[in-house]
């Protein structure tokens, strides 16, 4: 990312002082990158060290403002991704802070999990997905969509997009959208936009869609068979490192 390869570039050539409080670091990130956006700074798991959350990265910076690292944090006795783990908690704020009159849900009727999918009308693997959302349901699934036209705000997924929401019935005309039926062109206030700037936040536009969370912010995946997304949702929650 140009703001992390900025910072870290600046951070090797500067020698301002960091200290273990949010103000210093705040002020120090900010004299390397003016435009950083800082959303959190806490203590790290390494000594001397705190983690920061740069517009969406996870950093960690020295106390004397000296050092500067990127990349993933591993607890090696519990083999778990620390950076992860950073990283879901943040998700499952932004996910916590949507407003679900915003999305078009597809409720299961005895409700064991819930998912955020981000979908692209046109993407092959979301009509893939969509197709087995019946079969979601039925495995105690409940799924709530929220639109991410690939190509932008000026698309022609978004322009289905906003067809689908400003339908009467936005789930029917969902899925025949994604079954390729021709749907009503509408125009109405629609979340789109938003929709789509929750899943930048989240980082869909480097993964892709579909793009699926649960609720403690674990990134799914993208397409997964109804069977395999329940296993997913069933496995521990903590970030482990492969053996």
């Amino acid at each position: 990312m140009r703001l992390v390869a900025t910072v870290l570039a600046l951070a090797s050539a500067t020698g301002g002082a960091v200290h273990a409080n949010d103000d210093a670091v705040r002020e120090a990130i900010r004299a390397l990158v003016p435009q950083a956006n800082i959303e959190q700074i806490k203590p790290s798991a390494v000594a001397g060290f705190q983690e920061v959350t740069v517009d969406n990265n996870i950093l960690y910076v020295s106390n004397d403002g000296k050092h500067l690292f990127q990349g993933a944090l591993f607890d090696i006795t519990r083999r778990v991704d620390l950076t992860e783990q950073s990283k879901a908690a943040h998700r499952a704020k932004t996910l916590a802070g949507i407003d679900k009159t915003k999305t078009i849900s597809f409720p299961a009727k005895n409700e064991k999990h819930h998912v955020t999918i981000f979908t692209d009308i046109d993407c092959g693997y979301c009509r893939k997905l969509h197709q087995e959302v019946a079969q979601i349901n039925d495995l105690g699934i409940s799924v709530d969509y929220l639109f991410f036209p690939r190509n932008g705000l000026q698309s022609d997924a978004y322009n289905k997009a906003v067809s689908v929401w400003c339908a009467t019935d936005r789930k029917l005309a969902l899925t025949d959208a994604k079954a390729g039926k021709p749907i009503e062109h509408k125009m109405c206030a629609n979340p789109i936009a938003d929709d789509f700037q929750i899943g930048l936040k989240l980082g869909v536009g480097a993964f892709g869609t579909p793009a699926m969370y649960a609720d403690d912010g674990r990134q799914l995946g993208g397409y997964l068979a109804a069977p395999a997304l329940l296993e997913r949702l069933n496995q521990a929650k903590p970030a482990k490192v492969a053996r």
